[in-house]
């Protein structure tokens, strides 16, 4: 069985499991859950994209750009290859494949500052959504804590009188719900430790992730790219 199945069928799982859960907790645990996940979800999702650019224009890339001035006047023949795998090796092919179809010719340029220009052009696209990533995971778990706690002081609606079987369908609902917004979560994981691996790993890489049918349907939207 292909890996990218079962990583599938676990999806499925939890998908099943969140329905299960809040058939059982019924719909006033699940509907606070669903706002709270998807309002977590929001805001990281939101920050990861304001706040990256930010980091790396605050605390990396005038380091950065005396590096690659270093460089560039130290080693005439370096080329755009070179820079890529010196500052973000780590990453998969095919990221830095794209990066660097989009600046074919950049080290030609007449710029007057040319390692501010391949900073701009060139690494910051490749470090930035590395960067996204660690704000998303972040600011996700500090949300989803705060939601946490606000369900438990919610716990007590669960005990209004509800026509028990319309309670459960509405659990149930929600339940999915929130397996959905869980699902997400978990593509963003994925994705992330692709990354972190380097896209090298025979067991789980961009090509094992690409065959997956919850990341076909995630991948047009995924926040880091």
């Amino acid at each position: 069985m292909e890996i990218s199945l079962i990583f599938d069928l676990c999806l499925v799982c939890v998908l099943i499991f969140a329905v299960l859960l809040y058939t059982k907790k019924g719909f006033a645990y699940g509907v606070v859950h669903f706002v709270g996940s998807l309002a977590s979800l929001i805001v990281a999702w939101v920050a990861s994209s304001k706040i990256s650019p930010a980091v790396f224009e605050n605390f990396f890339k005038n380091g950065l750009v005396d590096k690659t001035r270093d460089l560039l006047a130290n080693h005439s023949d370096i080329n755009l290859e070179a820079l890529v795998e010196r500052f973000a090796g780590f990453l998969p092919q095919g990221i830095k494949q794209n990066i660097l179809q989009a600046a074919t010719g950049l080290l030609d340029t007449s710029a007057p500052d040319a390692a501010l220009t391949v900073v701009e052009k060139v690494v910051a696209p490749l470090l930035i959504p590395i960067i996204s990533v660690v704000v998303f995971f972040i600011v996700y778990a500090l949300c989803r804590l705060l939601v946490n706690l606000i369900s438990a002081m919610f716990s007590i609606v669960n005990h209004i009188p509800v026509l028990g079987t319309m309670n459960r369908l509405l659990g149930a609902v929600s339940g999915l719900a929130v397996g959905v917004i869980n699902v997400i979560v978990l593509l963003c994981v994925a994705w992330a430790v692709v990354i972190i691996l380097g896209g090298k790993n025979e067991y789980w890489n961009e090509a094992i992730l690409a065959k997956s049918w919850f990341y076909q349907q995630f991948a047009p939207y995924n926040p880091f790219l």
